[in-house]
């Protein structure tokens, strides 16, 4: 690998990265030891090419690293004088133009990286002890696969009758049908990264951190809804070497058309059960409410029953002091006499007493927030 890297004037490293890109194997740590041991060995073949996996990855020649093709039958590797890029112009411009703000971001964070990457190679007062991270790599064939997939269902979702919302680079869409939000996925199949030979599991895409570590593309799209949907009708497709994504555009922007109606139902139908349970809450809460006025009277008509028990009680003692004090009653205690303090005790009770009161009054006492004031003993 340093051999080669060195004819191209490029680095070992950047060397597994453009073999990675482009599916070519390369020797595991243990070959070339194992080979000078003389020991037996056998190269890896190249293996059958990737739908989404051009057969060839160019660089800009500005970068000092030339264009690397794929190797034939005989593994001969050779530059290319005047490479192109990856996506031309004309591809670029049929982009929808969310894409190509994506395609424009990339190049735009890519040049601010490199900037600061050669003002720290050309600082002097650099220790070594911190850095600038590399420079995001180029767009592969992988990002630009599926750059061109999210366009064409961008572009089909709108003329359906759609309009995307959000659009994040990550292909996290978010698609408006019926004024109702369907989320849904653009991304890459996934698999467990277990080959050493295929180089930095990173190289595969510019966006290495969209994805959970130890796990490479396998060369494969998948979309998805994630929008639940109370329904069984199909939410996920994935690629395969015989069925191409591209083929179940279709079916994909029907499935997300036909979640908007979908949504306005289940919409509807929680709207509905929202509206139930308040119904059965409020008719709750008035519940508890008679049943407490209810029992506020009962506890008031019961303090009545008490009151008037008590009166007779307090009548017949006053009964009994008046026989008492025919003797007496001109005598005087505190500046009053014995008969005038009887019939204050009389009045006193008159007041209380709800024998005394009619039977509307009485029955408008045990009513709720009434005869607040009213007290057996202390009124007055």
């Amino acid at each position: 690998m340093e051999q080669v890297a060195a004819d191209l004037e490029i680095s070992p490293k950047r060397l597994k990265i453009l073999c990675h890109r482009v599916d070519v194997p390369i020797p595991i740590d243990e070959f070339w030891a194992k080979k000078k041991a003389g020991e037996t060995v056998e190269a890896s073949s190249l293996p059958t090419q990737k739908r989404g996996v051009q057969g060839f990855v160019k660089i800009r020649l500005s970068e000092g690293i030339s264009c690397l093709e794929t190797p034939t039958a005989d593994h001969s590797v050779h530059q290319e004088i005047t490479p192109e890029p990856v996506l031309s112009a004309h591809d670029y411009k049929r982009l929808h133009p969310k894409i190509r703000f994506w395609v424009d971001e990339h190049k735009r964070i890519q040049a601010e990286q490199r900037r600061a990457k050669l003002q720290e190679q050309n600082d002097p007062s650099f220790d070594g002890w911190s850095w600038v991270d590399d420079p995001r790599i180029d767009l592969t064939t992988r990002d630009i696969y599926r750059f061109q997939f999210t366009s064409s269902l961008l572009y089909a979702i709108e003329k359906a009758g759609g309009r995307v919302a959000e659009s994040p680079v990550s292909g996290r869409l978010v698609v408006l049908v019926d004024n109702e939000k369907i989320e849904c996925t653009v991304v890459e199949k996934m698999a467990r990264w277990r080959s050493r030979s295929l180089g930095d599991p990173d190289a595969w895409s510019a966006y290495p951190e969209h994805h959970s570590g130890g796990l490479h593309s396998t060369g494969f799209l998948r979309v998805e809804i994630t929008t639940h949907l109370n329904t069984i009708r199909q939410r996920k497709w994935i690629e395969a070497s015989d069925k191409r994504i591209e083929t179940q555009l279709s079916s994909i922007v029907a499935e997300i058309l036909a979640a908007g109606p979908v949504l306005v139902e289940m919409r509807s139908a929680r709207e509905e059960r929202e509206k139930q349970y308040e119904k059965e809450r409020a008719e709750e809460r008035e519940r508890v409410r008679l049943q407490r006025l209810d029992n506020e009277r009962w506890s008031k008509f019961q303090k009545l029953a008490i009151d008037w028990e008590e009166c007779r009680r307090i009548r017949v003692f006053l009964d009994a002091l008046r026989e008492k004090a025919k003797s007496d009653t001109d005598t005087v205690v505190d500046d009053r006499t014995i008969a005038d303090w009887i019939a204050w005790a009389e009045a006193r009770l008159s007041q209380v007493d709800p024998a005394q009161r009619s039977a509307i009054e009485i029955v408008e006492a045990f009513m709720p927030d009434r005869w607040a004031g009213y007290s057996s003993y202390g009124a007055g």
